[in-house]
Order: structure tokens, then C-alpha cells, then sequence
């Protein structure tokens, strides 16, 4: 592990990039890193959180850190975490005024940190802030398959403009993400029971100042078969999994649910612990309840097929 200086005047962001049996793309993503503009003068550490690489992972980043000082490896000796407790773990090790987050497998755009900087830098900085922004969606090879994540998922740009609505389903990618600390001050430490990181992240945000979406994307954003979580489309001869993997996804979120409500008790405006109360509550429901607040949109999907799944879930799942 390298031990570097806390952050100093002038290099306001630190950079946390989590590392798992990366070896065949971390190299190229730690380079677009490296070539974005700004990287001299606004970037103080790439601090990379590696979860118990077994590949060839390690090598590249000591490599990497031989040419570029900012480069910090912490390796873990905990066994692997998973990708969302192992950026809780980066993100308790960072001291910038502003943090981003980094994926082991993308591309940055040239423009990413500036562009990022920039829109951070024009709100108010004495509430919490998260800034994200669109991805291009690419394969293994960087072959665009579409220009927009929310296009590629038909989700409207506006979704995560609620609480409601971002408390089901989320829109923040944490590898577009720039935030500040007062967000982590508030939002830290992530508990197990948080879904993902960046989604525990957005909705302290949300709740608690301020979420806001560049409508550009400035990532290629890689799909490939060890991604942890994508953009993957759907298959007609895997619906009976897909619809696993959807009953799975919202237990999560009524399990996040309950630890928002529970970690913020008495900080919370009516309506949201209205809406957390629900989705806490939801297992003890009635089908008529559960129903009703499907009609009002109360439990509810961006997308008029995943709202017919959430009613056969509601219906049918959901004991």
C-alpha cells in the first residue's frame, strides 16, 4: 500500500476506483483517467480499493504507480467484500473536497473531470451534492450500442428527479458520479444493507440537498460478460430469470428501504418517510393495498413493462 499526503490546496478530487480481477481493461481505464483535462491540477489520488485480485491486476496498477504518484493501492485483507462495501471501504480512506468514483472496465471522456468539476462547482457547496451524467453504452471491443443509458434502458431523464421515484429505482451510475463532503459526511458509513453504493449515495443526496443529471454522457460505459452490474437488455427465453432476478432486486430495495428510515429516523419530510414506511411495510400488505398503491403510482417503474412485472410481483410474490 503507498502512503500519500492528504489532500493539498489546489488538487481538489480524489478519485476512488475499485479493483477486481481487472487486468484485461483497468490498464486502458486508468490511462483515460490519466489523459483527462484537468488531471494535473484537479485530481490529488486515484485511490484504488482492490477486492482480492487473483489476476495480474495488482502488477498493472504497481506498474502504473511507478510513472504517476497519484496512484495509491490499498489491497484488501478482509477477503473480498463485493464491489459496493469495497467502495465504502475507498471512500472512508478519501480527504478531497470532492470525490468521484471509477469503474475498473470504462473509458473516461477527455472532458469528464472538468465538465464534472464545473457543474459541481455552481451549486451550493454547503449542502450535499451529487452530479452524474448519461453514459454511451459499448461492448468489450468499445463498439457504441447506444448513445444513451437512459435511452438503452427507456428510462426518462427526469426520473431521479423524485425521491419516490429514486427510492425504487435507480438512475446514478457511481462511475459518472461527482460529489462533495458534506455528502459523505452525511451518507457515511454505507451500511451492508444498502443496495449499492452510488444509490445509497443519490438518495441522501436527494433528500438531503442536492441530485443533478448532466444530459450528456462523458463515459463509455463497457458491457462485457463479468460486468457486476449493466446495461444488459432483455431476452424472451430468459424471462423466468429475469423475473427472479426482478423479485430479488425488490426485496433489496425494501431492505434499503428500512435502513434509510432507520439510519435517518427523525431527519426525514413527510413524504418521504411516507414512502420509505411503505416499501418497508410492504411484505405486510394486503393485495388490495399493495394494489392500490400500484394504481397511484406510489410503488411504481419507469417503463410500462416493468410496471406490469412489479404488479405480477405485487400480486403473485409478494406474500
Amino acid at each position: 500500500m503507498n502512503k500519500k499526503p492528504l489532500s493539498a490546496p489546489g488538487w481538489p478530487i480524489d478519485i476512488v476506483l475499485a479493483s477486481y480481477n481487472g487486468q484485461e481493461y483497468i490498464e486502458a481505464q486508468i490511462q483515460s483517467i490519466q489523459c483527462n483535462h484537468g488531471y494535473s491540477h484537479l485530481v490529488n489520488r486515484i485511490i484504488v480499493m482492490d477486492d482480492g485480485s487473483t489476476d495480474n491486476t495488482i502488477t498493472i496498477i504497481q506498474k502504473l504507480a511507478v510513472n504517476d504518484d497519484k496512484i495509491e493501492l490499498h489491497q484488501s485483507n478482509e477477503g473480498s467484500l463485493g464491489p459496493s462495501q469495497n467502495f465504502a471501504r475507498g471512500l472512508a480512506l478519501t480527504s478531497a473536497p470532492f470525490v468521484m468514483l471509477s469503474d475498473q472496465d470504462d473509458i473516461w471522456f477527455p472532458d469528464k473531470i472538468v465538465t464534472s468539476y464545473q457543474y459541481i462547482k455552481t451549486l451550493n457547496s454547503a449542502q450535499p451534492l451529487l452530479v452524474y451524467s448519461d453514459l454511451c453504452i459499448v461492448d468489450s471491443e468499445l463498439n457504441v450500442i447506444n448513445n444513451s443509458y437512459f435511452a438503452y434502458k427507456k428510462i426518462p431523464v427526469n426520473w431521479g428527479n423524485t425521491f419516490n421515484q429514486l427510492l425504487q429505482q435507480n438512475t446514478v451510475s457511481g462511475c459518472t458520479a461527482i460529489f462533495n463532503r458534506p455528502l459523505l459526511d452525511k451518507a457515511l458509513p454505507i451500511p451492508e444493507s444498502a443496495y449499492m453504493h452510488d444509490w445509497w449515495l443519490a438518495l441522501v443526496a436527494k433528500q438531503f440537498g442536492s441530485l443533478k443529471l448532466i444530459e450528456r454522457p462523458l463515459i463509455q460505459y463497457r458491457q462485457h460478460k463479468n460486468n457486476s452490474i449493466g446495461a444488459k437488455p432483455h431476452r424472451l427465453l430468459q424471462i423466468r430469470q429475469h423475473y427472479q432476478d426482478f423479485c430479488f432486486s425488490v426485496d433489496k430495495v425494501v431492505i434499503q428501504a428500512n435502513a434509510f428510515k432507520a439510519y435517518f429516523s427523525h431527519q426525514l419530510d413527510p413524504n418521504a418517510l411516507n414512502q420509505l414506511t411503505l416499501l418497508s411495510d410492504l411484505k405486510h400488505l394486503s393485495r388490495k393495498q399493495r394494489l392500490k398503491a400500484w394504481i397511484s403510482k406510489r410503488l411504481n417503474r419507469s417503463h410500462v413493462k416493468a410496471r406490469i412485472v412489479l404488479l405480477t410481483y405485487l400480486l403473485f410474490s409478494c406474500k
